[in-house]
């Protein structure tokens, strides 16, 4: 979900996928074997931070090989990895991962199981597949073991779907979660053998073990277990329960079937991923949890539940059915929860992030950096306006029905974007192939440009009078002619009007609906028109004099329009600096300002980037000028004058910084948690490194 982002935020969307995974889009040959099930045993050693685990691996050539490389977490080490007949095989640890030879080479459809024994220590972010960031842990409370951790031998990274059987013997005060039904069984030394049997291919691969102990709460049939400790406001875990449940019967609703009955709901420290979704397991770090109800990123996880968790797309070039879906997902519920105003909001937003990269297509998003910012910008926001799109070509009902029997037809298996096409062209009786040669397999958008004309026509007001007298009529009420008063009825002449047009844009391929809006003295005139080509004309009559005709004026259309440059060039400038490339990102920012050289958010967006630089003098001077801007959107005041007032703090002038954060008080403006923080920052000065 676009939302204000912090600059950590952008850094994790830039480094969510592993390592491995960015070598292998650069261009190594892909996967020759598929995994279909993996059965794991753990085992802890919590106070040292150790994990170690026996894998058993049931694989499939995919071709001929004599060799295969397996993603395994640059902290673990591999002890041995043998054959079915228990011979153990030569391998070879890389940086990230580790190569195994066969023993004898597999033919293509061949099938065999690896054993792999590994241990390790999993303390820190260090050598984590992402940098910096901890997917995989172990420690004195427990352990969360993500599946971007590749804490197990991994191949096809989010397309290679598989069932898992997870199991450890834990000490009484620790209970495990993951995914698949569970079994507990009490052993004869006080442990506890858990046991989940993932039985759906899909993508499992994530457990935590934990000494806390479940809030289990029951909502619109959805039964809900909490693990988000005390640092969570119990009142706050009520509201997420509540709202889970409304959200799960939202999306039961509108597709049918659901992949599952329970979730479980894990915190995760703010040094993890902020947000993730496996099957019926939802992450939510401390950070995105927040101290009030985030309504939209739950609904972004939870419906990855039926889009990426039961239906998964087959290649990456087909992530937008996950990623896409999801937040069309989540602004569908945001239209039920406030209104259609907030949905064009949000479909405003997608369409900043949709544009940000015209010139690459979603039918080649596997050769970007899986959730880089280009990757997350195509697959979720130029995604999400796909299903938009589709909702005003085919109307609400036939695009549900056909999501919907898409879900019900490739419940737990693997779907492609043709196949999604063929579902909805059978589904709705539409010939959708100009649709997804245009928004799937093409580049750009549309900008349009209308030329028309006003005529003013003349027409009787009574419709009983014979068509040959309405020239006589209009002599008459004109004061031509001699004829008499009782010889010619009475009547009045009503002015009629046709509006005529041609409606360009520069892509030939286009075809599409586009409505009109015409802006009259009286009632608005709305007409739908095919638009065919770089040029189609039309003709529209109303009754009341026309003052205005308006392109496509509810956003259905992704389109560039001059208001949306300035935002564009803004989210070009973020990516820029998720990136580390400053020196970029201020060209956006700037370009940006030459179009509306008032705009607050690039003035803030600027000040950030020295901010981080550490350069306080120009960050401050930014800072200031966005709050003399347009102030659009509003939460740059308050968060500029929290940032001015830790600027102050940082350079000693705690009467300057107090001020800040009263006039940050001032605006009562909590986004982000800005209130609790200006508080926070008036009580005790700002201190680098002890605070975020």
């Amino acid at each position: 979900m676009r939302r204000m982002q912090t600059w950590w935020v952008v850094a994790v969307a830039l480094l969510i996928a592993p390592a491995w995974l960015a070598a292998q889009v650069a261009g190594s040959p892909p996967p020759t074997v598929e995994v279909s099930h993996y059965n794991v045993r753990l085992a802890f050693q919590f106070p040292q931070h150790q994990l170690a685990a026996t894998a058993k691996v049931v694989l499939t050539a995919t071709a001929p090989t004599a060799a295969i490389t397996f993603a395994l977490n640059s902290n673990l080490k591999v002890a041995s990895v043998t054959d079915p007949s228990g011979d153990k095989l030569a391998t070879q640890r890389t940086a990230d991962g580790v190569n195994v030879t066969l023993a004898a080479a597999l033919e293509q459809g061949a099938a065999t199981t690896l054993t792999f024994t590994y241990s390790g220590p999993l303390a820190t972010a260090e050598l984590s597949p992402i940098a910096g960031i901890r997917t995989a842990y172990v420690g004195q409370h427990g352990a969360f073991l993500l599946y971007p951790g590749e804490w197990f031998p991994l191949v096809g990274y989010n397309t290679d779907r598989f069932t898992m059987t997870v199991s450890a013997d834990l000490p009484g005060q620790y209970g495990m979660v993951a995914s698949g039904v569970p079994t507990a069984v009490p052993q004869t030394d006080g442990t506890v053998l858990y046991t989940y049997r993932q039985s759906q291919p899909t993508f499992p691969g994530s457990v935590v073990v934990t000494t806390l102990h479940a809030l289990t709460l029951r909502n619109d049939g959805l039964t809900e277990n909490f693990y988000f400790g005390s640092g969570v406001d119990q009142a706050l875990v009520q509201q997420y329960g509540a709202a889970a449940g409304k959200i799960y019967s939202f999306l039961v609703g509108h597709f049918g079937t659901p992949p599952t009955t329970t979730l479980h709901f894990i915190a995760l420290p703010n040094d993890s991923l902020p947000s993730f979704s496996s099957p019926n397991m939802i992450f939510l770090s401390l950070g995105s949890i927040g101290t009030e109800l985030n309504y939209r990123l739950l609904m972004d996880e939870i419906a990855q539940q039926w889009f990426g968790v039961m239906v998964t797309p087959a290649t990456l070039n087909d992530a937008w059915l996950q990623y896409g879906a999801a937040r069309f997902c989540e602004v569908l519920y945001v239209e039920q929860m406030a209104g259609k105003t907030a949905y064009r909001q949000a479909i405003t937003d997608f369409t900043v992030g949709a544009l940000s990269y015209p010139q690459t297509s979603l039918a080649s998003t596997a050769s970007l950096y899986p959730f880089s910012p280009q990757f997350q910008d195509l697959t979720y926001d130029k995604g999400a306006m796909l299903f938009h799109m589709l909702r005003w070509q085919l109307g609400s009902q036939r695009l549900f029905a056909g999501m919907r029997q898409f879900v019900a037809q490739y419940a737990w298996k693997a779907a492609t974007t043709q196949d999604f096409e063929q579902v909805l062209e059978k589904s709705s009786g539409a010939d959708l192939r100009a649709f997804f040669t245009e928004w799937y397999n093409g580049t750009g958008a549309p900008k349009f440009n209308n030329q028309y004309v006003i005529y003013r026509l003349g027409e009787p007001q009574r419709p009983d009078i014979p068509p040959s007298q309405e020239s006589v009529a209009s002599n008459h009420a004109a004061g031509g002619g001699a004829a008499k008063d009782d010889a010619i009825p009475h009547f009045s002449v009503r002015a009629r009007y046709r509006v005529t047009g041609t409606l360009k844009q520069q892509l030939d391929l286009f075809d599409m609906p586009v409505e009109l809006e015409i802006l009259t003295d009286g009632a608005t005139v709305r007409r739908r028109i095919q638009a065919q080509g770089p040029s189609t004309d039309y003709s529209v009559e109303t009754s009341a004099r026309p003052r205005r005709v308006v392109v496509d004026p509810n956003d259905w259309l992704l389109k560039e329009t001059p208001g949306l440059q300035v935002r564009v060039l803004i989210s070009r400038g973020d990516n820029e600096v998720a990136a580390d490339d400053f020196t970029a990102a201020l060209a956006q920012y700037r370009k940006a300002l030459k179009i509306n050289p008032i705009s607050s958010l690039a003035h803030y967006r600027i000040a950030e980037a020295f901010y981080l630089q550490r350069n306080w003098q120009s960050a401050a001077n930014e800072y200031r000028a966005a709050l003399n801007g347009d102030l659009q959107p509003a939460w740059v005041a308050v968060w500029s004058h929290i940032q001015l007032g830790k600027i102050f703090d940082m350079t000693g002038q705690r009467n300057r910084a107090i001020n800040e954060y009263q006039l940050a008080i001032a605006t009562q403006d909590n986004t982000q948690n800005a209130q609790v923080l200006a508080r926070r920052y008036l009580r005790h000065p700002y201190k680098p490194n002890t605070q975020n």
